[in-house]
């Protein structure tokens, strides 16, 4: 750099001062991948500037060591825009959102120019820490600036903190105002709308998208999977099955992702030939799938067919949890299935499954609605820990075959526990 007509050297970059990570460095040195992880001399730093620099950042982020990140950060004496984003990140990517965001605000104070590179990073850290305020401050910022025009990553990144903060409208405003929108805006959100218990307007965003049909308006897998969650949570099985035919003729439904929300929308749906069908199509079939295909033969009284899945899930080496159980009890109670019931209680407890506050409080529920109040009683009397929902589940039961009495009683009971 040539500063007063002569040629400095390029130790400004950094402070003259060797840099070691500190004592909390505890990778495998002896790795080839960390071997650039190591002590560098600051005389070695000058020579490669800013981009070893921000490499070191990145590795260090990578090996979940952002304090040795931000080390490397500070011994940079002038940081431009590539550095800080680089540390801005490194925070980022560990789920560090709070020192992520601080170190935007030094950014800003530093006077710095911001990128469309920054951004995106710092809304998503606002998200994360559902900071609405520093959200909107960081976009009257960005609208001032004009960031937002013309860079859908930018946009979507506010229609994302929007949306995780419970603001629909304002995200729909923001992805309005998007001058070209992509996949990523668009599935964003369709997302938002299907967290946020607005699965309607999830799916008309989501039809909307696809009558437009441009290069930007074609769906992905996270796409799709929104507009599978929209249509199980609305019932909307002829919607349903055209986004199916959709994903099998794009390809995207091979993907776990996309075959995992396909079952869970026709279960959901209550279709149940379909359900099993996607179900077969499922190559790695996990815990939630099996679940989701027993609870909708169990829910609609095959009982028979349920228990049949769930001997097979067992044997493809798949251990029944609280959540699979309670949807066979429940099976057993909606249907009046009194020895299946009672059968499989037993079987609960020789095969030592799973008995947590889940499966007792359906162990409850199976009882009542099969009319047995007495084993009901003894299982309820029989355990200390009951939870709130417990407690719930009897007295609703009892409410609803009149016992009125006995209501009354388990309230009283309830109040006293509480003291």
């Amino acid at each position: 750099m040539v500063r007063g007509g002569a040629v400095e050297p390029a130790g400004w970059l950094v402070k003259e001062e060797e840099f070691w990570p500190g004592e909390d460095f505890d990778a495998d040195v002896d790795s080839p991948l960390l071997a650039a992880a190591q002590p560098l001399p600051w005389w070695l730093l000058p020579r490669a500037g800013f981009f070893l620099a921000s490499k070191l950042i990145s590795l260090y982020a990578s090996i979940y060591k952002p304090s040795l990140s931000a080390q490397v950060f500070d011994s940079i004496r002038f940081k431009d825009t590539f550095i800080w984003n680089s540390i801005i990140k490194a925070h980022f990517s560990n789920s560090n959102y709070s020192p992520a965001f601080e170190f935007f605000i030094r950014m800003r104070l530093s006077d710095v120019l911001l990128n469309h590179f920054t951004i995106p990073m710092v809304v998503a850290a606002c998200a994360e820490l559902s900071s609405l305020k520093n959200g909107m401050t960081v976009y009257g910022l960005v609208s001032k600036l004009e960031f937002l025009m013309g860079n859908s990553a930018v946009g979507s990144s506010f229609v994302y903190m929007y949306s995780m903060c419970g603001y629909m409208e304002d995200a729909a405003h923001v992805f309005d105002e998007i001058p070209v929108r992509d996949v990523v805006a668009w599935t964003t959100l369709v997302i938002g709308y299907v967290q946020n218990d607005e699965s309607e307007k999830g799916l008309g965003r989501l039809c909307e998208m696809l009558k437009i049909g441009g290069h930007g308006e074609r769906p992905n897998s996270r796409t799709l999977e929104g507009g599978f969650q929209a249509c199980g949570n609305l019932g909307a099985l002829l919607e349903g099955k055209c986004l199916h035919d959709l994903a099998v003729k794009t390809g995207i439904g091979c993907t776990q992702v996309v075959q995992s929300s396909i079952l869970s929308m026709y279960t959901k749906c209550g279709a149940l030939d379909e359900a099993y069908l996607s179900f077969c199509e499922v190559e790695d079939k996990d815990l939630i799938s099996w679940t989701s295909i027993i609870g909708v033969y169990s829910r609609f009284g095959c009982i028979a067919k349920s228990l049949y899945l769930f001997w097979q899930m067992q044997v493809a080496g798949i251990y029944p949890d609280g959540i699979v159980i309670s949807c066979l009890l429940s099976g057993f109670g909606n249907f009046a299935l009194v020895s299946e019931g009672k059968a499989f209680h037993g079987i609960i407890l020789r095969r030592n499954f799973a008995l947590d506050q889940i499966v007792k409080n359906a162990l409850l529920s199976m009882y009542c609605r099969l009319g047995l109040i007495a084993f009901a009683e003894r299982l309820f009397d029989g355990v200390d820990d009951w939870d709130k929902e417990s407690w719930n589940v009897m007295v609703f039961e009892f409410g609803k075959l009149g016992l009125e009495s006995k209501c009354i009683e388990l309230f009283k009971q309830n109040a006293i526990s509480r003291h």
